[in-house]
């Protein structure tokens, strides 16, 4: 099977490790994107760490571009980074500010804000909610994301939603309101027994979630009822790490989990995978194109893997399509990877990924001509 060549466009190094990557929504203005990398380092027992946003210049000319850091913004070590809007905004709604959501190693979930419209890329911290101990420990805040995003293939959007959701070190899941400089928590739960490595808002309904923990299990959520699971899936076998909505379907999403194996379930019939590809190295992240049948992943150990599927084919089947081994693979692993959404008319699908311990964000193409 031929598999397609990925060419890198920009590389820059950050500051810290680098744990997590995505763009700001609104494509290419004038060949330019803004790519966000958030870091986590412990240096002398204090987790610290940073918000850089970065120009990728060049980023549609088919060679080399550069990548230049335009802000930064200090805080304790992020360990997740999540956008609200999921579309840019526009002067038309009010607002061009673009808020992010970054889950901390101090015990809180934090909404810093920046106006990029007009090419100054200032951040303020908006919000900081701390989390809830129990029996006096202070958890990790390690995942978040917010609620009503919405899908832009089928106009499903709440631009304007404030509601987020976090995962902690201790199991327990939170409900929040980030609106104002005093957010509010709407509710908090036992979710997981073990570490929550990952929560993810539904595409379809503001009122779903996910969670994947390292006691094993996947489960769902419906917020207005959430003493209970609406269900948990016990198909992996190490921590899931990842969970992630299909643009396509609806009913689908994907896992990442420590058991080195990407895969998919109908979110009604959860306990029965759909498929399942073995990725050589643990899956902490995977994430979906949002106009092309692919999902990037970032395999710790393995490097960064692209996979493709028919999304016509029932169930869908999982297929290699690119391999990007260009960081400092070995010590150092493949954790932060994302999408430029742009619905551009190009063989090219522009992707961003990030390595911790060598401090790597690239910034490279992957040839899309034979993607279903």
């Amino acid at each position: 099977e031929c598999m397609a060549s990925p060419r890198t466009v920009a590389t820059w190094t950050a500051p810290k490790n680098a744990d997590a990557v995505a763009f700001l929504p609104g494509g290419l203005t004038n060949h330019t994107a803004l790519l966000a990398c958030a870091t986590y380092e412990l240096v002398d027992g204090s987790r610290e760490g940073c918000l850089s946003i970065l120009a990728v210049e060049g980023a549609d000319m088919g060679g080399s571009g550069r990548l230049t850091a335009l802000a930064e913004f200090v805080c304790p070590g992020i360990f997740d980074l999540k956008m609200s809007p999921r579309r840019a905004p526009t002067s038309e709604s009010g607002s061009t500010k673009q808020a992010l959501y970054l889950a901390c190693a101090d015990g809180t979930m934090r909404k810093v804000a920046g106006d990029f419209h007009d090419g100054t890329a200032g951040l303020v911290e908006e919000a900081c909610w701390h989390l809830p101990g129990t029996e006096g420990a202070k958890p990790f805040c390690l995942a978040v994301d917010v609620l009503g995003g919405g899908n832009r293939n089928r106009g499903v959007e709440n631009a304007s939603s404030t509601r987020a959701v976090c995962g902690d070190s201790q199991g327990s899941l939170h409900e929040c309101d980030m609106n104002g400089d005093k957010p509010s928590v709407i509710r908090s739960w036992h979710g997981h027994d073990l570490e929550t490595w990952v929560v993810t808002g539904s595409l379809y309904d503001e009122h779903v979630m996910f969670s994947g923990a390292d006691d094993c299990l996947l489960k769902g959520w419906d917020l207005r009822m959430p003493e209970a699971p609406a269900f948990v899936n016990k198909a992996h076998t190490m921590g899931v790490t990842s969970v992630q909505c299909s643009p396509f379907d609806e009913h689908v999403i994907a896992t990442g989990s420590y058991d080195e194996a990407l895969r998919l379930f109908d979110v009604r019939k959860p306990r029965q995978e759909l498929s399942q590809l073995q990725m050589g190295g643990g899956v902490w992240k995977v994430q979906w194109h949002e106009f092309k049948p692919m999902i990037i992943a970032a395999c710790m150990h393995n490097g960064f893997q692209v996979v493709c599927m028919d999304p016509l084919e029932h169930p869908p089947s999982v297929e290699h399509h690119a391999s990007y081994d260009r960081h400092g693979m070995g010590s150092a692993l493949a954790y932060g990877a994302d999408w430029l959404s742009a619905d551009m008319d190009t063989d090219w699908a522009l992707a961003g990924s990030c390595s911790f311990y060598d401090n790597q964000v690239h910034v490279w193409e992957v040839p899309t001509a034979h993607v279903p």
